[in-house]
């Protein structure tokens, strides 16, 4: 057996081995520009402030105003699998291949660093110098290069196509790939840089000039941070709408196998003239781990964390650290819809940006026994209901908020104007304070429906109808001689005081008080409320007005009768 191990290992070239790898790795990344991701998370790991890409015709030049190179970060650069980023979860490239994606686009990177321009000491800090990388981490000697006082770390790559390894077959395809990402990266790219805060682009091709950047204004208030778009996308046609759009941006630490993490989130929204939030949708649902992964979370925020992903970051698989890191992000969820209403920012916008979609998150009815989790972020759907099981965060019809325990939602306003918190308390008897919530939740509007759906079907609040109050009334008819001194109502339109005319069951426009409840409670109705009975001959005039009249919808016997 020992003469075809040695056989074996004698025909092996470990070195094509590891370069066939590599290739399939790069081949892995379903956006072939998305090594553009990977330059960006250089220069973060860096610590740069700016960022500027320059496209040729023949080539791309990246410069950073990073920290300069130190040996260490050179043999991990040209090295393959091995990043000495690993032991700092906060930094992003701890997988040590992901600069290779590069080579989608080239041959060989041309390297060049100039310490003396650094913002900040840097004893560690390698010499100027200029190198080349070949073969995906074989390095050259390149002489050094002037490229001014502003940036510390410059990239070329020379645009190479046709190796079974590159990404395009022609290169039209290529500066039109790059081009449109350079122009489409949006402010949601920097939303979750520590440390870089503007992308600059200069399109110098001989067919197409253009310029842009992409910046962040953050300001930081009391448990979150306001992020605002600084953007400019030149002479770009369609202007990207999500550039009007501001984030609040809330973040939550922890310690994770000795190692402090962190995970974020971001709600979008929009500024009235009145400085009150109006929060939206977040134009994109993708997982970030710190840039966006192929993961759709199915939530209306954007969320990130340290996720494990696929090498070719284009899924994040459910294992126990990310579900883990999932539970944490739900926990930041919960906490931070408090931070915003103790910050007077809470209102009905964002709770209709909460995950309240069962369907999102399980694969069959929530309510039966099969119900089975089809999303890693389950976690954040099953804290968002004990959030509005627990706390104090639906807002109720007379100011403040109310949790779902004791929430009571109303069809008509009509009722909530003649019975107060205190009131349908008594009247139902309930043995916890029930409070109205505000009657802008409704099914009848179309943006508040599937929120309405949420409180009524899955959080269980009930909804007094007219007919349920009548029932309730019957059954309490005490209640209404009780309060009567207490409950102020001078008018109600067209609601009247059984009456014995015939005529009046048959018109649309008046509406008569149940018979069984006012003769149970007649004192209520006519000296609290004041109702009267309607007027005899206004009913005798409309009746007959009304068979007279198109579209004529008066039997033939109504009509002799």
């Amino acid at each position: 057996m020992g003469n075809i191990v040695d056989e074996i290992k004698s025909t092996q070239d470990k070195d094509e081995m590891l370069r066939n790898a590599l290739i399939r790795i790069i081949q892995l990344y379903p956006e072939k520009v998305h090594f553009i991701y990977e330059l960006l998370q250089n220069a973060e790991d860096a610590e740069a402030k700016n960022i500027k890409f320059v496209l040729y015709d023949d080539r791309l030049e990246v410069m950073h105003d990073g920290k300069p190179f130190t040996l260490s970060d050179l043999r991990s650069l040209f090295n393959i699998g091995k990043s000495n980023k690993a032991e700092n979860y906060n930094q992003i490239g701890e997988f040590g291949v992901g600069f290779k994606s590069v080579f989608t686009i080239c041959e060989r990177v041309l390297i060049y660093s100039n310490p003396s321009n650094s913002r900040q000491a840097c004893p560690d800090a390698a010499d100027s110098f200029g190198l080349e990388m070949v073969n995906f981490c074989v390095p050259n000697d390149l002489p050094q290069v002037d490229f001014g006082s502003v940036y510390t770390t410059k990239f070329v790559f020379p645009f190479a196509i046709g190796k079974e390894y590159l990404g395009f077959e022609s290169y039209d395809k290529l500066l039109d790939e790059i081009k449109n990402k350079l122009e489409n990266l949006s402010e949601t790219t920097l939303l979750f840089m520590r440390k870089l805060e503007a992308i600059e682009y200069d399109i110098c091709l001989n067919d197409y000039k253009n310029s842009g950047a992409y910046m962040l204004a953050k300001h930081t208030e009391d448990g979150f941070m306001r992020v605002q778009a600084l953007s400019d996308n030149g002479n770009k046609k369609d202007k990207d709408a999500t550039a009007e759009l501001a984030y609040l941006l809330f973040s939550k630490q922890f310690e994770l196998n000795g190692v402090m993490r962190s995970v974020d989130l971001a709600f979008a929204y929009t500024e009235d003239d009145y400085g009150e939030c109006k929060f939206v949708k977040a134009p994109n649902k993708n997982v970030f781990v710190y840039f966006p992964t192929g993961t759709e979370s199915k939530l209306d925020f954007i969320v990130q964390g340290p996720y494990r992903t696929t090498p070719s970051r284009s899924e994040i698989p459910i294992n126990e650290e990310n579900i883990y890191l999932a539970e944490k992000t739900a926990e930041l969820v919960y906490e931070s819809v408090l931070k915003l209403r103790d910050a007077s920012k809470l209102n009905i916008s964002l709770l209709n940006i909460l995950p309240i979609n069962t369907e999102d998150f399980y694969d069959s009815d929530f309510w039966t026994t099969e119900s089975k989790s089809n999303n890693l972020f389950t976690p954040v759907y099953n804290k968002v209901k004990e959030l509005f099981r627990n706390e104090d965060v639906i807002p109720a019809r007379c100011g403040g908020f109310v949790n779902a325990d004791h929430a009571i939602m109303v069809r008509s306003s009509d009722i909530a104007e003649v019975f107060s918190d205190d009131d349908i308390t008594n009247l139902l008897k309930s043995n916890k304070r029930l409070h109205w919530v505000t009657e802008i939740i409704t099914s009848t509007r179309s943006d508040m429906k599937d929120l309405y759906d949420y409180l009524t079907d899955r959080m269980g609040i009930d909804v007094v109808t007219p007919e349920y109050l009548a029932g309730r009334l019957e059954k309490n008819a005490g209640f209404l001689k009780t309060k009567a001194r207490d409950i102020e109502c001078n008018y109600l339109p067209n609601v009247f005081i059984p009456t014995d005319s015939e005529d009046a069951a048959d018109l649309e426009d008046i509406d008569l008080v149940n018979r069984q409840v006012y003769v149970r409670s007649q004192e209520f109705f006519k000296e609290t409320l004041h109702l009267e009975k309607p007027d005899e001959y206004s009913i005798w005039f409309k009746a007959v007005k009304k068979r007279f009249e198109p579209p004529y919808n008066v039997s033939e016997e109504q009509h002799i009768k």
